[in-house]
């Protein structure tokens, strides 16, 4: 059981890090992004917009360590966010 609870902390972390990356990057309007962005044909200030939700829910995601409701909350944000953007 101890080694479930791990693997879905790391799994926490390295989600939490990823979309804070995404999210600062659109902010900064890496090349990167900019380009993924035009690929799918998806304004650049539209595209950016996403940034937020992104950094919201990594924060609540680390912030989900302490306050387990904060991160269940994040994490089903997220959730959504994501399964919008497959759509």
């Amino acid at each position: 059981m101890i080694g479930v609870l791990i693997a879905a902390d790391v799994i926490t972390g390295v989600l939490a890090l990823v979309f804070l990356a995404a999210g600062l990057q659109k902010l900064a309007r890496a090349q990167q992004q900019v380009a993924t962005a035009q690929r799918l044909r998806i304004p650049w200030g539209r595209f950016r917009l996403i940034a937020l939700p992104e950094i919201a829910a990594s924060l609540g995601l680390a912030a989900g360590y302490a306050v387990m409701p904060l991160g269940a909350a994040a994490a089903a944000g997220l959730a959504l966010l994501v399964g919008h953007g497959c759509r």
